[in-house]
């Protein structure tokens, strides 16, 4: 009967396929976090036509430099984590595309019950992208970048929470 194997020492690399689940699973909360942190303030803030357009549109830079990131091409370690990471990657442009759209019709005068559905498209497509990245290893580079993307899309929500 062979000892069971030690728990990794911090900052040590994860060689086992559960510490490698683990870390993909951490790894996609961070990518795009909880769709509801409950974290939002108690108290909503005004509507700002211009600061909520321009959250938008920092919000498709910061997918597009996820998608972008030479990173996210590397290939996974099992055909399965292939397609997850694929159909991750087909979600974020998406939400992208939807974020620029977002930015667009709110600088053209929408009002926010106009774009609401918009952003309901973003927050819905997130939670997609969410459970396919947890079957994929999400490379560390792309982390810092999915952290701008987290909470640029929080701030994002507080405006929308009342719609």
């Amino acid at each position: 009967m062979s000892p069971s194997p030690s728990p990794p020492r911090p900052g040590a690399p994860c060689g086992n396929r559960a510490c490698r689940r683990l870390a993909a699973a951490a790894t996609a909360l961070l990518l795009l976090g909880a769709a509801d942190s409950g974290l939002a303030d108690p108290q909503e803030p005004a509507w700002d036509q211009e600061k909520v357009a321009g959250l938008a549109d920092a919000l498709a830079v910061s997918l597009d430099g996820i998608v972008n990131a030479p990173a996210m091409s590397d290939k996974q370690p099992t055909a399965f984590q292939d397609r997850n990471l694929h159909a991750a990657l087909v979600d974020l442009k998406q939400m992208a595309q939807a974020a620029r759209s977002l930015a667009a019709k709110l600088r053209a005068g929408a009002s926010p019950e106009q774009t609401q559905p918009i952003f309901r498209q973003i927050t819905v497509t997130r939670e997609g992208v969410r459970m396919y990245a947890e079957n994929t290893e999400v490379p560390a580079s792309v982390q810092a970048k999915a952290a701008n993307a987290i909470v640029t899309l929080d701030e994002l929500q507080k405006y929308y929470a009342p719609y």
